[in-house]
């Protein structure tokens, strides 16, 4: 978003104006989605699932469990499709082959404990209307289990525009059941870390000490993190941390996803969890974006407390009351470093400093965003802002909070109307030059047309962000792409009416498959809707999906709040002292 606040209504509130592109109905493409069926066809512990599927491709996954009383030290699967269906790229295993498919485990989910369950998976091409579903055979798979869900298809492209999509519906056909399996083994098992994440195995980071990383072409969690998670998840190493180390096992007689009518996983028409409470635990990052500090972007720098405005501390408190722990803070460049290559303004950097200590002396993370929109003075980076000079800006600020793993670095706001490769550049040079001055904290990278999650894949800004931004380099292997994403008709967050219910997650569904089949972490930065009962449920489904597919993400802030915006549509901000009505549909997911 990009606000401004003039000297007409200094006194008064901030006005706000839009820097974002509309784009017009012809160059956006209908999204459909149909409900079909998510199946899974196993022999004992190997299931085979189709986790989403369009017109021309799907995603699908192998889940390998160990229902016997001994280690299986090693596993390999085979399977082969009857029709055209093709893999074209696999993660979290070492495929073999090209119809007939083999695949074995890596280093690190190699080794699987009695009720433990390892994963892997795959995207592909389609030979026919729906994905096959070939039987998976092995040494590990013995004695049939089968089992069915729901997933959603799409027929077409991603758009901004699509509300054609049924209504929840629960799924007749499941019926489930979750039980804890204690394993008190401690011989047969491999030495690798690892990390059983909500009933999902991954590997434990080696050098990330916080939060998820990417080490070694895949994705892992760093112990702290997963340490942290509620009996019975935790670290489970190649071995059991203990002798009666327990590790939650979920079977389904009917069905590998329990259906009912509270949550949406994999797509908008398929709903998960039970109806008891929401599942809403696994995402690490969640919170709201305090805007003020980058308002009056026509005064530059401006004078502060009229043209600008630092969150306070109240603030502070009473989002992290609301159980929220991260918190979004937008500034201008400009303002912070008044030339290019210069050094950082004192008093700005204090004003800063002020906000980012105190608020992670209590705990809570602080994502600094240029909110600059690849520009400096209306410059556009790569035009007549050199690379150089935003990789120099980005090491003067990583050098100075690098020693607080409580800071998150947004390498910039909703980067537009620029070569996409270009933008690649810019990023990869402000990564290096982070991780040049020994910072390791979490880097979020945002993509080219104002980083939208619906037009990931799309072209008509120039070439994709799908197949740019996956040149992004870090050496630290830590960072996640942002993307915002709006619920009105154009995406732009211009209107307090959402599309439809299931907007939400239409919206991100071919942004997370692509992330989901190429390794990639990602973070929501940006995300709102009015005050209206449409709103309220795409929202709260939005947040399940993410929930739902946390492999992926990482976690969210609302847009916004801040001390300025009185009666904004989409505001967080207390008005004296009661919740905004948003308040109450994000409180679900807060703990």
């Amino acid at each position: 978003m990009y606000l401004s606040k003039s000297l007409a209504t200094a006194a008064a509130e901030p006005s706000s104006s839009l820097f974002k592109k509309i784009m017009s109905a012809s160059a956006l493409a209908g999204l459909v989605f149909a409900a079909s069926t998510l199946s899974s066809s196993a022999y004992a512990g190997c299931e085979y699932v189709i986790s989403n599927q369009w017109n021309t491709g799907f995603t699908g996954a192998i889940r390998i469990s160990n229902t016997g009383t001994s280690a299986i030290n090693g596993w390999n699967v085979s399977w082969q499709y009857a029709g055209g269906d093709r893999i074209t790229s696999s993660w979290n295993a070492t495929l073999t082959g090209s119809n007939p498919y083999g695949a074995t485990g890596l280093g690190w989910n190699n080794n699987i404990q009695p009720g433990q369950t390892v994963e892997f998976g795959f995207q592909g091409t389609k030979g026919g209307a729906n994905a096959e579903m070939p039987t998976v055979t092995g040494a590990a798979c013995s004695g049939v289990v089968t089992s069915s869900s729901s997933v959603a298809t799409s027929s077409s492209k991603p758009s901004s525009s699509s509300s054609s999509v049924p209504s929840s519906a629960p799924s007749s056909s499941s019926s489930s059941k979750s039980s804890v399996v204690s394993s008190s083994s401690t011989s047969n098992c491999g030495s690798a870390s690892q990390c059983n994440w909500y009933g999902t195995l991954y590997p434990s980071c080696v050098s990330t000490t916080s939060g998820w990383g990417y080490e070694n072409g895949k994705s892992c969690i760093a112990t702290s993190t997963c340490a942290g998670q509620p009996a019975p998840y935790g670290v489970v190493a190649g071995c059991p941390v203990s002798s009666s180390s327990s590790v939650a096992s979920s079977r389904s007689s009917s069905s590998s996803v329990t259906t009912t009518s509270s949550s949406v996983r994999s797509s908008s028409s398929s709903v998960r969890s039970s109806s008891s409470s929401t599942n809403n635990q696994g995402l690490i990052y969640k919170g709201v974006t305090l805007a003020g500090a980058e308002f009056g972007q026509n005064n530059i720098p401006g004078i502060y407390e009229t043209d600008y405005i630092y969150p306070d501390q109240g603030e502070v408190d009473y989002f992290k009351g609301k159980n929220m722990n991260t918190l979004r803070l937008p500034f201008l460049w400009e303002r912070l470093q008044r030339s290019l290559n210069g050094a950082f303004d004192a008093t700005e950097l204090s004003r800063m400093d002020t906000f980012v200590n105190a608020t992670t002396a209590k705990g809570v993370n602080v994502v600094i965003d240029p909110h600059n929109y690849a520009r400096y003075n209306g410059a556009v980076i790569g035009g007549g802002v050199s690379n150089a000079a935003f990789a120099d800006f980005w090491s003067r600020l990583a050098a100075h909070y690098k020693s607080n793993n409580k800071v998150i670095f947004a390498i910039m706001n909703e980067p537009h109307d620029m070569q996409t490769e270009q933008w690649l550049s810019a990023a990869n040079a402000a990564i290096a030059a982070i991780r040049a001055t020994g910072a390791t904290n979490l880097i979020i990278v945002p993509g080219n047309a104002w980083t939208g999650a619906w037009s990931w894949n799309q072209t008509w800004y120039g070439s994709a962000n799908a197949n740019v931004m996956q040149g992004v380099v870090d050496s630290g292997n830590n960072f996640a792409f942002e993307v915002h994403q709006y619920l009105d008709a154009d995406s732009s967050g211009t209107s307090s009416a959402c599309v439809s219910s299931t907007i939400g997650v239409e919206r991100l569904t071919a942004f997370t498959a692509w992330a989901n089949a190429n390794g990639k972490r990602a973070f929501l930065g940006e995300f709102a809707g009015g005050n209206n009962a449409t709103c309220k449920d795409a929202v709260q489904r939005m947040l399940q999906y993410m929930q739902d597919n946390n492999n992926v993400w990482l976690g969210w802030t609302w847009w916004a709040a801040g001390p300025w915006w009185a009666d904004y549509m989409y505001t967080l901000e207390p008005a004296a002292g009661a919740d905004r009505p948003q308040m109450s549909w994000l409180t679900p997911y807060l703990f």
